[in-house]
């Protein structure tokens, strides 16, 4: 942001917060990497389930308008659903620089580029690649907007039962008007942050870094306690909930030999097992202090972004002009 007024303070807050909270690191990861991962199985339903498409589509997305955050004339503008950001505000980025970001082989990368052209998602700009205002006033990606709005509130009212959130964070919350594409880019931006860590922790791959992460979020959820994994307290580790391969593979969004391809990297690299209940990770493993920084790393956007989803409205009962 270019302006102080507000935002300084807020940042404040929430780093206070934080550094307060102290164990509340532990049970954000699951929270904050289940968003994350479902935000990205909901965009894939755009892209016929292909998830190196989705990826390199947001990626391409947020080089294009990422600038739009750090000048409040532009995001108090374009923030509201009716208006996309125009064409002519986007910047191009290039095939290499989304491999780059990405951790993808360039040839995938141009792959994916052609499908989205094809398809109207993209289009060739100077220096690069930008995804046109037509394609975000499309129903559905509205609809993806929208609901990502509503996931957004809701991970903050979550994380603020963890006691992550101050008050004055929430204030400004509940004061700020409604932006929900503000939303969507503090998300988009958010994402490679988060996939990063696990990327490397797969050994460079980033689809077995979502693997992996997907495995960890099905075990955990839906139990008691479900995020306090690796604070050493054997009444804080309630059963593993496994996961199929199918049921894996539909999650994630890619083929099921492709699944199983990833599934046995992961077994043979110690951080997935694969019983006859399902694919889980151990315990053991996310204890290990591999893991518990790799999860540490991986949240330690969560301030940024929640002071971001703040500044964006998310618990607000009005709309910005042209929402």
């Amino acid at each position: 942001m270019t302006s102080d007024s507000g935002a300084r303070p807020v940042l404040q807050a929430v780093a206070a917060t934080w550094h307060e909270a102290g164990g509340g690191r532990r049970p954000s990861w699951s929270l904050t990497l289940d968003f994350v991962l479902r935000r990205l199985e909901a965009a894939r339903r755009l892209f016929d389930d292909d998830l190196i498409a989705t990826l390199v589509f947001v990626t391409i997305t947020h080089g294009n308008v990422a600038h739009l955050d750090r000048d409040e004339s532009l995001y108090s503008r374009w923030s509201g659903l009716a208006l996309p950001p125009p064409d002519s505000l986007r910047r191009p980025i290039s095939g290499y620089a989304a491999a780059q970001a990405l951790g993808l082989p360039r040839e995938t990368v141009r792959r994916k580029i052609a499908v989205l052209m094809a398809r109207g998602q993209l289009m060739a700009g100077e220096g690069g690649y930008y995804t046109p205002a037509s394609a975000h006033a499309d129903p559905a990606m509205v609809d993806l907007a929208r609901t990502t709005f509503v996931a957004a509130r809701d991970y903050f009212l979550r994380m603020s039962d963890l006691g992550l959130v101050s008050a004055e964070l929430t204030a400004a919350a509940e004061r700020e008007p409604q932006r929900p594409r503000m939303v969507a880019r503090a998300v988009n931006d958010f994402g490679p942050t988060l996939l990063e860590p696990l990327q490397r922790l797969g050994g460079g791959d980033l689809t077995n870094g979502i693997v992996f992460g997907s495995i960890a979020v099905f075990n955990l959820s839906g139990r008691a306690g479900a995020g306090r994994a690796g604070d050493g307290d054997s009444e804080a580790r309630p059963p593993m909930r496994p996961i199929s391969a199918l049921a894996l593979s539909a999650r994630v969004g890619i083929a099921r030999e492709t699944t199983r391809r990833h599934v046995r990297r992961l077994v043979a690299m110690d951080l997935a097992a694969d019983g006859p209940g399902g694919l889980t990770v151990p315990w053991t493993v996310l204890a290990t202090p591999r893991v518990q920084a790799t999860l540490e790393r991986a949240c330690a956007g969560q301030p940024a972004l929640l002071q971001r989803l703040a500044l964006a409205g998310i618990l607000s009962s009005h709309t910005a002009p042209g929402g």
